[in-house]
């Protein structure tokens, strides 16, 4: 899981999304770059039937998910493919919007990584009350291949018990419109979260999770 690999290569974008140990904070200007995690994990994907056969507990449900390749560029994210990803894991999930009660966001702590995601989110969600928003990353930092599979446990974990983690360290947000989880954690209202990971060269992901009651 060691990202040493990465910052000794030429082709890792220092510019764009190097580690500054001088600010560790998601969507904090002045925000510098992410820092780098160490993680593994895994999920087990089962039907609910075989799941009840064999008497292991449900805990959560996937719904729907896309993957879209924008070939926009190395690093630099794309708006347009991130909101194509967003709304095809809605479609399969056969939600809505509305139906969301939180995203677990890319939050990278990036510049240009978080504006581009709180642009795409707005274009997915509108200007008005839309769901909160965290971002896993703010705790265990960037865990690179292993993070979208992080994330997706750390969303089973909250829907299963009933909240929405904050965001330790968040000041000043780079969209003031959007719901961020801040300081305490919050009760989603819907059993449905949205879990974001973009990646480089243009790939763009999304799934839509379930609590096993929804």
């Amino acid at each position: 899981c060691r990202p040493r690999a990465y910052s000794r290569s030429a082709r890792w974008p220092r510019a764009r999304g190097a580690p500054e140990k001088k600010n560790r904070r998601r969507s904090t200007p002045p925000h510098r770059g992410f820092h780098p995690g160490e993680a593994a994990a895994c999920v087990v994907l089962e039907t609910a039937a075989s799941a009840r056969l064999r008497g292991a507990p449900v805990l959560a449900g996937f719904a729907g998910g896309a993957v879209v390749l924008d070939g926009n560029h190395l690093a630099d994210p794309s708006q347009d493919g991130e909101v194509r990803a967003m709304t095809g894991a809605l479609a399969q999930a056969g939600v809505g919007p509305a139906d969301i009660g939180w995203v677990s966001a890319h939050g990278t702590g990036s510049p240009l990584g978080d504006r581009t995601e709180a642009a795409a989110l707005r274009t997915v969600f509108g200007d008005g009350e839309g769901p909160w928003i965290n971002a896993t990353k703010t705790l265990t930092g960037h865990c690179l291949s292993a993070a979208g599979v992080v994330e997706a446990v750390a969303a089973v974990l909250q829907l299963r018990d009933g909240f929405v983690h904050p965001d330790p360290g968040l000041r000043a947000p780079v969209d003031p419109v959007l719901r961020l989880v801040r300081e305490e954690p919050r009760r989603p209202k819907h059993g449905f979260v949205l879990s974001n990971g973009f990646g480089f060269g243009g790939f763009n992901t999304a799934v839509v999770l379930s609590h096993p009651d929804a």
